[in-house]
């Protein structure tokens, strides 16, 4: 049975009508804090945003649940991003402004006037680039841009009117990975298309250091693709129900399948040993390594996990979200190999104000930085 089709081509755009709440979550650590494990909660600060009808703002939390205070005002927005460092965020605005700024509110700066969307990691490693997909003649294509607003390039052009979505950066800023959909159908068919496209969904390669070459690999039936820290290895969501997360060769040839059921978002530890998944139809988030060996790292949630986990630096601890069936949503922080995560902070709103004018990985953004 095909899932629902996950591509932030399908959600960047929210209806006016419907209110959403979403939440963006930064983690950041004070130091090497001890695990979860301790019964401790990890020391440092939590920031997130809330989405209401007047739009993003970012507020504080201590990590034990204390404290608190709001503070930078983004505005309306239909999609918030912070970089990998913590220092900026990227926010996409209705009419295709995406634009960049520091936390704190200083140095905005308008990135694009095209664009249709950007990925729920769409900063390169260092901070310094935004990859996201704009509006070509007929079609989505790949584009990137520095955060000062300069540099930006068209990467792909309207293949077929096939379109270019989900663009990841490779951990050296490179290449980047993304997914090429199907043709849609004629239009006289009756098809809405969505389910017909992602069948046909391919991934594809740019390689940054060789003229912005695009190489389509072979791999199919996959989308919301991401690297490996090495670059030796390519994962991504199978487009249908209870198939895992695949795991390709740099070459697009599959290598394996993670039977994790059926993961909504997935992220690669620091070492690429292992990766950590949540799932929104299975309510349960883990880890599992790479081998596929270790599949007692399961986390069974009272409702839909949300978003793509995020890992500590040094790899022996998971940040995710999770919310109840009909209920608020909070945020958890787990030990690798434990089966049980206590939240850490109240994020509010229900998973359907979260995913229901949003796609689900979108809807919540974590990263961990060093003070």
């Amino acid at each position: 049975m095909r899932r629902d089709a996950l591509s932030e081509n399908d959600g960047h755009m929210p209806r006016a009508d419907r209110k959403v709440l979403a939440l963006l979550v930064g983690v950041f650590l004070a130091g090497s804090a001890g695990g979860c494990g301790s019964g401790r909660a990890p020391s440092g600060v939590i920031e997130f945003t809330v989405l209401d009808p007047s739009g993003w703002t970012i507020e504080q939390v201590n990590a034990d649940g204390t404290g608190g205070s709001i503070g930078t005002t983004i505005g309306p927005a239909d999609t918030v991003a912070l970089s990998p460092d913590g220092r900026r965020v990227a926010f996409l605005r209705t009419g295709g402004r995406l634009f960049a700024m520091d936390v704190d509110g200083t140095h905005r700066t308008l990135l694009s006037r095209q664009a249709a969307g950007i990925a729920s990691q769409p900063w390169s490693h260092d901070s310094t680039r935004v990859a996201f997909y704009g509006h070509g003649r007929s079609a989505f294509d790949i584009l990137v841009v520095r955060t000062d607003g300069s540099g930006l390039t068209r990467l792909t052009h309207d293949h077929g009117k096939r379109d270019d979505v989900d663009p990841r950066w490779s951990a050296d800023g490179s290449q980047l990975v993304f997914t090429r959909l199907g043709p849609p159908p004629p239009s006289d068919s009756g098809d809405t298309g969505s389910m017909g496209q992602y069948d046909a969904a391919r991934l594809g390669v740019i390689d940054l250091t060789a003229a912005n070459r695009v190489q389509m690999l072979p791999a199919g039936g996959q989308q919301r693709p991401a690297w490996s820290p090495d670059g030796r290895l390519i994962g991504g969501l199978s487009v249908y129900d209870n198939e895992g997360i695949s795991i390709n060769r740099a070459d697009g040839r599959h290598d394996h399948t993670l039977d994790v059921g059926t993961a909504r978002a997935f992220t690669w530890s620091p070492d690429g040993s292992a990766i950590a998944y949540t799932s929104s139809l299975d309510n349960r988030a883990g880890s599992v390594d790479i081998a596929g060996k270790q599949r007692d790292r399961t986390i069974d949630l009272p409702g839909p996990g949300l978003g793509a986990p995020a890992w500590s630096h040094d790899g022996k601890r998971i940040a995710f979200a999770g919310c109840q069936e009909s209920g608020i949503c909070s945020l958890y922080v787990a030990t690798v190999g434990a089966r049980t995560a206590g939240p850490i902070a109240t994020l509010g709103g229900s998973y359907d104000d979260l995913c229901g004018a949003m796609m689900c990985d979108t809807g919540v953004s974590i990263v961990w930085t060093q003070p």
